[in-house]
């Protein structure tokens, strides 16, 4: 998945994780898939295959791993640091995470902030909203291709308008 319990720990604490889903992971895992889908679901204009494809790298490995179950062995020298790369965009991972922490905590907010986590969330669904919109264009986020059969682009957008209406007094 694109985030994992550690990104959801930058919110929640992790014995409130463990509170909330009863030591059953798929609570868990179901909130992160509900949120990934949700911010997916604003985000027609980009690539989405490619924002979520971006990994964390741990060890040199080409797949999203959980930096709490890094083992040793991946390492040639004990006292050597783990090499870890995080490629996903930053902001793209922010608005994961509060939307899957807003799911997650509807179960039950055992020593969350339910407000603070609900203010987050109004805020993130604000700004997906407004780069919906194309108010907001995050950078280094990819567009779709144009579509070859129909040669249709949807990073192009048309805006239209016109002056406001005039209004006379006598």
């Amino acid at each position: 998945m694109f985030i994992n319990r550690t990104d959801i720990m930058t919110l929640i604490y992790g014995e409130k994780i463990d509170a909330i889903s009863r030591d059953d992971e798929k609570n868990l895992n179901d909130a992160i898939t509900y949120g990934i889908e949700e911010v997916a679901g604003y985000m027609n204009r980009f690539d989405t295959a490619t924002l979520f494809a971006a990994a964390h790298i741990i060890g040199g490995f080409d797949e999203v791993l959980n930096p709490e179950d890094f083992e040793n062995e991946l390492l040639d020298d004990e006292d050597e640091e783990p090499i870890i790369t995080d490629n996903r965009d930053p902001l793209l991972k922010g608005l994961c995470v509060v939307c899957a922490s807003w799911y997650f905590i509807g179960v039950a907010n055992v020593g969350v902030d339910y407000a603070v986590i609900q203010d987050r969330y109004e805020k993130a669904i604000d700004t997906l909203t407004k780069i919906q919109a194309g108010k907001i264009t995050p950078r280094n986020w990819p567009f779709k291709p144009a579509d070859p059969v129909t040669g249709s682009n949807p990073a192009q957008t048309i805006t239209y308008g016109s002056n406001p209406k005039r209004e006379n007094h006598f």
